[in-house]
Formats: structure tokens, C-alpha cells, sequence
């Protein structure tokens, strides 16, 4: 398909790993790169390499390969367009042609006029968005661990209205997740409070307590955008509420996606924003921790937005590639 692209005059533009990297310059086609699985921030961060990282993490100087370099080096590689600044930067001193335009996993996310209802503050409730990822029966496991982190928010904050907003994908079942609520001594619930979103947008609702749980699988960017806290066991999700300048806590499963050393090398490339719960009945008090570290969350809202960049990251890229090769 590529090369009839190519014998068409077309250009390629490849984007993920290492296997559409490989394929654009197989085609004989004039290709750019947008680079989302890797960054520099695995290995560095701005003061310089992590600690306590083996010394084969990075041994060649940069967290992609030579061969994953040579392919961006290839005279007909017109262009790279790396997630984040550091890791344009260091694809630069390598003397590869990479563009700082941002992360496009963030465009989505971008806030255009009200999105919800507007909630008076008095009758604020400490949001959690829960985020157990979307494969089965994986987020099934997820969803079991999370609910026990509900629990323990639950336990730390006894007077405290909370609204969980669950993220899921319209393809997992929802009774298989009803019956753990109902197991967890929730009940069926019109919204009592508002949640900010809209009566459509509320799958299922549950209570207990001072405590409402929001089943939504329609209000993903509104759930990110009004949650003030995550607890996350997703991969792309995660970086997007993290983008937003808002703290997530990660609590590993058993995989195969979401483990403990996948949660740990998230914690590397989103550096303070995400903190590291080794059992869900610690999301609690982690969560209680960040809310009194006004400094900490102040640290955490510049270093997401700085990891992730600016919503309209596709727009930029694809204005780049035309201008470079004047298409009207």
C-alpha cells in the first residue's frame, strides 16, 4: 500500500514507534515521523540523567536507538516531531531535523466554551476520575482494584462529599462492574449533587454515603477536565489528565498491560505529576498527602502541561508539512 503511495507522489507520515518508522523509509517515499512512544524524560529529566537507572538504560546516549536514529537521519526523513521539548532537543544535538510542536495526544483535551454545567463551589465535591483502561477481561482486574481504592478515599475522607467519575469504554460490560459497586455495599442512585455532566452522559449512577460513583462511557474529556485528582491504571489516559496539570495516582495491577514495572516507567516519563501506590488501600491517603502540599501541586500543574505541551499539536504539524511542500 505504501509503495503504490509512493509511486502516486505521495508523502508518508509515520507515527508511533520504530515499525511505521521502519515501513516509511522501505516505502522509497519521502516521509516525516511523529515520534509518540519514546521520550527522553524515561532517562533524564531537565538536571540530568534519573538515578539509580542500569547502565544499559540509554547506553547509546538517548532513549532511541541508533538504528531508530539513522532512519530519522535518511535524506528523505524530511522532518521528526518528538512528544516533548527535551526529547526534540537531544534528537537535535544527534543532528536529526526535529520540530518542538507538541503532543497531538492532547488535542482533545483542548477547552472550548462550557463544557458542563457550571457547579457552584460551595457544593464542590473532591472529584476522583477513575481510569481502569479498556482492554478485557484486564480492566475487569483493574475495576476491582480501583473499587477498593474508592474505599479507601472513602475511609480518609468521612465527611468530605466525593464524586467518583468512572472512564469506560463503551465495549466492557457494565453489569460485570455493577455487581463489584453492589458487592462494595453501593446502591442505584439518581444523582443527588451535580456532577457536571449532563443527564445523557451518566451511564450509571451509585451512592454511598456522602459519596457518589458516575459509570460514564460517553464524557471522557469532560470527566479529565472537571476531575481534580486520578486514580489511574491506563496508559494514554493517564498522560492526558496528567497533561491537564493534575496529579494521578497509579496503583499496578497484574497485567499484562498495566504492571508494576509498566506503572514504574510511567512514573519516569510523568515525572511529579504521578505518584506510585504499591496497594489500593493507600490511594487514600496519598490523595489526602497531595491536597495539603500546596507547593507540590503547584509543581505538578507546570511540569504536566510542560511533559505533554499544548493542545493543537496536530493542527501545527500538519500546517508545518504543508508549507514545507506547498499544499494549497
Amino acid at each position: 500500500a505504501i509503495r503504490s503511495w509512493r509511486r502516486s507522489g505521495g508523502i508518508i507520515l509515520a507515527v508511533g514507534d520504530l515499525v511505521p518508522l521502519l515501513l516509511a523509509w522501505l516505502s522509497g517515499a519521502k516521509y516525516y515521523f511523529v515520534g509518540t512512544a519514546k521520550s527522553e524524560y524515561y532517562l533524564r529529566d531537565e538536571a540530568g540523567r534519573l538515578p539509580k537507572r542500569p547502565w544499559w538504560d540509554g547506553w547509546s546516549g538517548s532513549v532511541y536507538l541508533p538504528w531508530e536514529r539513522w532512519l530519522m537521519t535518511r535524506p528523505r526523513c524530511l522532518g521528526v516531531f518528538p512528544r516533548d521539548t527535551l526529547t526534540t532537543q537531544m534528537l537535535c544535538q544527534r543532528g536529526i531535523k526535529a520540530f518542538d510542536l507538541g503532543n497531538p495526544m492532547m488535542d482533545d483535551l483542548a477547552v472550548v466554551g462550557d463544557i458542563a454545567p457550571e457547579i457552584p463551589e460551595e457544593s464542590r465535591s473532591l472529584s476522583i476520575v477513575l481510569l481502569p483502561g479498556s482492554r478485557p477481561p484486564e480492566a475487569y482486574e483493574n475495576w476491582q482494584l480501583l473499587v477498593k481504592a474508592v474505599a479507601s478515599c472513602l475511609e480518609q475522607f468521612p465527611r468530605q462529599p466525593l464524586l467518583f467519575l468512572a472512564v469506560i469504554v463503551p465495549s466492557l460490560d457494565l453489569d460485570i462492574l455493577s455487581k463489584t459497586l453492589f458487592h462494595h455495599g453501593w446502591q442505584s442512585s439518581i444523582a443527588a449533587r451535580e456532577t457536571g455532566l449532563t443527564p445523557a452522559q451518566q451511564t450509571l449512577v451509585f451512592s454511598s454515603g456522602l459519596a457518589t460513583l458516575v459509570i460514564t462511557q460517553s464524557a471522557f474529556k469532560e470527566s479529565l477536565l472537571r476531575a481534580d485528582v486520578a486514580v489511574a491504571m491506563a496508559g494514554t489516559a493517564t498522560e492526558q489528565f496528567v497533561g491537564l496539570g493534575k496529579p494521578a495516582i497509579a496503583v499496578p495491577g497484574a497485567g499484562p498491560q498495566y504492571t508494576y514495572a509498566f506503572a514504574e516507567a510511567q512514573t519516569r516519563l510523568l515525572g511529579a505529576s504521578l505518584t506510585l501506590v504499591k496497594q489500593p488501600q493507600q490511594v487514600g491517603k496519598a490523595i489526602d498527602h497531595l491536597l495539603q502540599d500546596a507547593d507540590r501541586l503547584q509543581i505538578i500543574s507546570e511540569n504536566g502541561r510542560r511533559r505533554l505541551g499544548n493542545p493543537g499539536a496536530g493542527a501545527r504539524i500538519a500546517e508545518y508539512i504543508m508549507q514545507e511542500n506547498s499544499i494549497p
